[in-house]
């Protein structure tokens, strides 16, 4: 809560069995990706969505290190793995941003390719990251096609272009991370 403005999210306690799910799938991640092992460290208190929420995940950069999970995040592990990468990617971008912004103040607002309206540079480079990351689980575990490699691909491809558009929105070090993003995705 040290962020402006910042007031904790509705969420609901983690019962005990699925902490445990939450703990093998970032056990299962850190020895995937051994190279993660320290990013799969970052201190992060995970919560519920609320009764009825049908978001299978969710976190706020005005409320760092908490992360949000539906009820439908533990269906799978697979589909567990997916959001643990996508959720700890946010956790990271907000952490690193508070360093260095990637946008410019009063920065363009553009739809991601989801068709999610009104998202700034920043959370367009988020989605890059999100895509590049579970581009490289999905590598590491040796799937290499398929509907959701393909799905990350061309989404990160469409959160590139939107980037390439929003060069004079980005600050240097978001200049740096996008360019990075290409190399990855």
């Amino acid at each position: 809560m040290t962020r402006p403005g910042a007031s904790a999210l509705p969420v609901r306690p983690v019962p005990v069995a699925r902490l445990r799910k939450i703990e093998r799938s970032v056990h299962r991640l850190a020895d995937l990706l051994p190279h993660w092992r320290p990013l799969m460290a970052l201190p992060v208190e995970f919560h519920l969505t609320e009764q009825g929420d049908t978001s299978l995940s969710a976190s706020s950069y005005l409320w760092p290190q908490h992360v949000l999970l539906g009820d439908q995040s533990f269906d799978s592990n697979e589909a567990l793995d997916e959001l643990i990468v996508h959720e700890m990617c946010h956790q990271w971008l907000y952490l690193i941003e508070e360093l260095w912004p990637f946008d410019v103040p009063d920065a363009r607002r553009v739809a991601l390719p989801s068709g999610t309206p009104n998202r700034a540079p920043r959370e367009v480079i988020g989605a890059a990251h999100v895509a590049a990351a579970t581009l490289c689980m999905y590598q590491a575990l040796g799937v290499h096609g398929g509907e959701r490699v393909e799905m990350f691909t061309a989404y990160g491809h469409g959160c590139l272009a939107l980037l390439d558009e929003l060069d004079a929105d980005l600050t240097p070090a978001g200049r740096r991370v996008a360019g990075q993003l290409k190399e990855a995705i």
